[in-house]
């Protein structure tokens, strides 16, 4: 490959790895370190091991036999070997007849209405409730009860720990759309002309499901998460799973809307 680009195998591996410490900050995570074969350091720390077990007589010659991986570059016993590679199993019949249906064009984008409205809710709260999330003890009720947060976590927990990320992340989704039907239901800008303690319970549950979602965003795009929960104003010591379950504080004070990637 690096002779098809014209370039020396050194600078076009280093260009690769590169690419890979870049991936540290689109994904928005940290690492302790990021260490590559080629450095001195990890050459001495490979030579001072094999001189360990040279001295120590563990290294000796001998016929070895097992399953070569190019990929890993290292030999792999029977007993290493992973069955339930795809797990669950009945994904792997899933992916098989999709495939074999034959595939189709997908979507790569959505219109803005398919996304949760976080600008417009946030703009809501500023034009009829002067920028705080409102009160509403005693208003959570028929229409506006609260989601049933126990409910929703452990479905969330449950795909997340059997490594369903996808359907977690589908799950999340489709919370979202159950959200805009909901305001695009009860409609608070017009309920705000005619009953103001419902509309103002209808922002408040708007808000519930904005928190929610954002915190089951977190462990798939964390930057835009923390946007989000910026913009309702919840402490960042609020946003784990222990506190899911609790409302976002009335009183609070929103900063003004900006756009963002889920609204």
């Amino acid at each position: 490959m690096a002779r098809a680009k014209g370039v020396p195998v050194r600078q076009f591996v280093d260009e690769i790895s590169g690419s890979f410490r870049k991936l540290v900050g689109v994904a928005g995570f940290s690492c302790d370190d990021f260490i590559r074969t080629t450095e001195a350091r990890h050459k001495s720390a490979v030579l001072a091991l094999w001189e360990r077990l040279r001295s120590n007589n563990q290294i000796y010659l001998g016929h070895y036999a097992g399953f070569y991986s190019v990929r890993d570059e290292t030999f792999y016993q029977e007993r290493d070997l992973v069955d339930e590679i795809c797990d669950p199993e009945g994904k792997f019949n899933e992916v098989i007849s999709f495939v074999e249906s034959g595939l189709r064009d997908l979507s790569i984008s959505r219109s803005k209405k398919a996304l949760l409205g976080i600008e417009r809710t946030i703009t809501l709260v500023h034009k009829e409730c002067g920028g705080k999330i409102p009160e509403v003890e005693g208003m959570l009720q028929g229409e506006e009860a609260p989601i049933d947060y126990e409910a929703v976590l452990a479905q969330y927990v449950e795909y997340m720990v059997e490594y369903r990320f996808f359907e977690a992340l589908k799950f999340v989704i489709n919370l979202s759309s159950v959200a805009n039907e909901y305001i695009a239901r009860r409609a608070p800008w017009k309920l705000f002309k005619e009953d103001r303690k419902s509309a103002q319970a209808v922002v408040f549950k708007l808000l519930e499901y904005i928190r929610c979602i954002g915190i089951m965003l977190q462990p798939f795009v964390p930057d835009s998460a923390s946007k989000i929960l910026d913009q309702i104003s919840l402490p960042v010591d609020k946003r784990t799973f222990g506190h899911f379950s609790e409302f976002h504080k009335s009183g609070t004070s929103l900063e003004t809307p900006t756009p963002s990637s889920a609204g």
